[in-house]
């Protein structure tokens, strides 16, 4: 008659493995939970780079402007040298130029500041977003100095 020698079994308990399951749960709870912030932190940057990209876009196209033209060449911003209103131009998610405001994510504001030199013009560049807001939440701004004799 053969003996069965009963061998040692090494496992885990019942305790061990719920209380492994329940860190793992609360680490994925604890991520979850900071997924929505995230998100957010990754569309402000992206809508702040894209602003940053419409101001130097536009303060390129200022640069652009030949001395004898009254508008820039892209954006159609007039560049006279005294010029009394702010200008507008409105921008999709992109950071393409839209005919009409009403699709539009960013507002770009042109204003020519008061300068004492006839021979300089400066310009305060402005993008707000969103653009239909009255009080937009975020914005970006720039100053331009032109040599324009």
């Amino acid at each position: 008659m053969k003996k069965f020698a009963l061998r040692s079994v090494s496992a885990f308990s019942l305790i061990e493995v719920t209380l492994a399951v329940g860190i793992i749960a609360f680490a994925v709870i604890a991520l979850y939970g900071l997924l929505p912030t995230s998100i957010a932190t990754v569309r402000s940057g992206a809508s702040e780079e894209t602003a940053t990209d419409i101001l130097y876009s536009a303060a390129a196209d200022l640069r652009r402007t030949q001395t004898a033209q009254t508008n820039s060449p892209f954006y159609q911003l007039p560049v006279e040298a005294n010029p009394s209103a702010a200008t507008s131009r409105f921008f999709d998610a992109t950071g393409s130029l839209l005919p009409e405001p009403t699709d539009a994510r960013f507002r770009l504001e042109v204003n020519p500041c008061t300068n004492p030199n006839p021979r300089f013009s400066v310009w305060h560049l402005t993008v707000f977003w969103p653009a239909q807001a009255t009080s937009p939440s975020s914005s970006t701004e720039s100053v331009v100095i032109l040599n324009r004799p």
